[in-house]
């Protein structure tokens, strides 16, 4: 026989049965991205799905730079004239060495790292900063959103393995930092 506690007081505001109970989905979902142009002529980024029917297994022989994903899988690859290729063999945008900028594959200025390692977006607005001595990459409000290290290893702000760049060195910090933010942003993604 179940006892009814509603008149019996307890010490402090507990008790144990519930008042009102409501049904509460504990399943994060997400808002669907809605991408929003700084400026008024600027155009949304398209988002990109990728033709897996033709992956490769590995990068072509002038790869200047193999991007390994989470899973140490090969994900992409830099080649020596600047041109950027996913595991698929197809383009994803381009990175000048010589001025640090980044292009899409419609010859578009995405970005560019200004000689005070400030990363600057199309719209001209900063939007993080490289920080060479201790190899981080900062959003705008200075949290820190990647660290890489001597191996190429890339860390998230959590410490979490995101991927590794192979080839890499710390005079390439740009050239990685360019591919990280602007190129290939997912990789820097909380998932996958």
């Amino acid at each position: 026989m179940a006892k009814n506690y509603d008149n019996i007081k307890f010490r402090s505001n507990w008790a144990p049965t519930i008042a009102d109970p409501k049904f509460v989905s504990f399943v994060p979902i997400c808002a669907p991205a809605i991408p929003r142009p700084k400026k008024a002529n600027a155009k949304p980024k398209q988002v990109y799905v990728p033709d897996e029917s033709n992956k490769v297994d590995g990068p072509p022989d002038d790869a200047v730079f193999t991007i390994l994903d989470r899973y140490n899988d090969y994900r992409s690859c830099i080649k020596e004239d600047g041109s950027c290729y996913n595991n698929c063999n197809q383009l994803i945008g381009f990175i000048d060495f010589d001025s640090y900028c980044a292009g899409s594959i419609n010859d578009e200025f995405l970005g560019t790292i200004n000689s005070d390692y400030q990363i600057i977006d199309c719209n001209d607005e900063v939007i993080g900063k490289l920080d060479p001595g201790r190899a981080t990459i900062h959003n705008d409000s200075g949290s820190t959103i990647v660290s890489m290290d001597n191996t190429g290893t890339v860390k998230g702000n959590d410490h979490s393995y995101l991927g590794q760049f192979e080839g890499f060195t710390y005079h390439d910090m740009c050239t990685i930092t360019l591919y990280m933010v602007f190129i290939d942003a997912g990789m820097i993604a909380a998932e996958d």
